[in-house]
């Protein structure tokens, strides 16, 4: 009776034995996830992963299986690791056919062991060339524009092709980098059609890059609504005003109308208090207005309007003071 009940007991601790001995996972690897950051699109990617037979039994892997075939490691079937002992594998993945950020997994089974363990690598694949700028806007008589070329240190930027003779092209190389700058041609940009950049490189995975140049004409506009001088205590006041996105080419007829205390001006005394200048800027095209006291005109409230009339638009700018 009690030989038939311990080898009963025998039984039970060698299936319960071998039953966790399937279910565990007897590989342990030192680190399951891999974050490899920036990696060029082409570039082969390898890492070595260590890993420990922590089983009391003899280890074989088996097998292994990937999400893709980009993913591959070096094992050997027919490696036996004894308990306790350690292990190292490569695994590369191969970046020809991905792009952006990436997770891939490889998963490796033990031989007798139904759990395997998994291998998460994470990257991020960026061209060997990249642009700042797809589309390049030129705006009214623009002169001049520029974009960048980021590059690893095996592509190179060879020329850059175009249709339109309107640009005048200078590249800058760098360390990683190349500087294109595009100078315009001394041409009406309202006659242009859109232009494509074409930069051809030595990249195995983008030998051609696009640029848009897109020739965009936009209205030009007064800054401010109104030009408020404010309380006139001295001899005169001077005020500024633009008009944005001008060309300094652009000629304008001028008109104003003031009347004080809800008195018209007559055109003497208004051109006794009244100067328009026009002057120089960077910034479209700029008026500076003096205002002052003149003879016979009592002291009170100032409103008016300035009107300027070109071949495009109209703009009106509403004149506020006080004399």
């Amino acid at each position: 009776m009690n030989i038939k009940f311990c080898t009963f007991v025998m039984f039970l601790v060698t299936h319960f034995v071998f039953s966790f001995s399937a279910k565990a996972n007897v590989i342990h690897f030192e680190q399951k996830v891999f974050d490899l950051g920036d990696v060029f699109k082409g570039e082969l990617a390898t890492l070595k992963v260590k890993f420990q037979n922590i089983s009391d039994q003899l280890l074989k892997i088996t097998n292994h299986q990937a999400d893709c075939g980009c993913l591959v490691s070096d094992l050997n079937p027919d490696q036996v690791y004894q308990p306790l002992e350690k292990g190292e594998l490569t695994v590369k993945l191969k970046t020809e056919n991905l792009d952006g950020a990436v997770i891939k997994n490889i998963v490796f089974w033990a031989e007798n062991n139904e759990k395997p363990a998994v291998l998460s690598i994470k990257v991020n694949i960026i061209p060997e060339l990249s642009i700042d700028k797809n589309i390049l806007m030129v705006q009214n008589d623009q002169k001049f524009i520029e974009f960048k070329v980021h590059k690893n240190s095996k592509a190179k930027l060879l020329n850059i092709d175009y249709n339109q003779d309107v640009f005048l092209l200078k590249t800058s190389q760098h360390k990683d980098s190349y500087t294109v700058q595009v100078k315009m041609k001394n041409i009406d940009h309202s006659k242009l059609k859109n232009e494509v950049l074409i930069l051809n490189t030595t990249s195995k995975f983008r030998k051609k890059i696009r640029v848009s140049v897109v020739f965009k004409k936009i209205k030009p506009y007064l800054s401010d609504k109104h030009l408020e001088f404010g309380q006139l205590k001295n001899k005169f006041i001077s005020k500024s005003f633009f008009i944005k996105k001008a060309s300094k080419n652009d000629s304008y007829d001028l008109s104003v109308s003031l009347h004080v205390n809800n008195k018209k001006i007559g055109k003497q005394q208004l051109k006794e208090m009244f100067h328009i200048q026009r002057v120089r800027s960077v910034n479209g095209v700029q008026f500076r207005v003096r205002l002052k006291k003149a003879k016979g005109v009592e002291s009170g409230a100032v409103d008016g309007v300035i009107h300027l009339v070109n071949k495009e638009k109209k703009h009106k700018l509403h004149v506020l003071a006080m004399l």
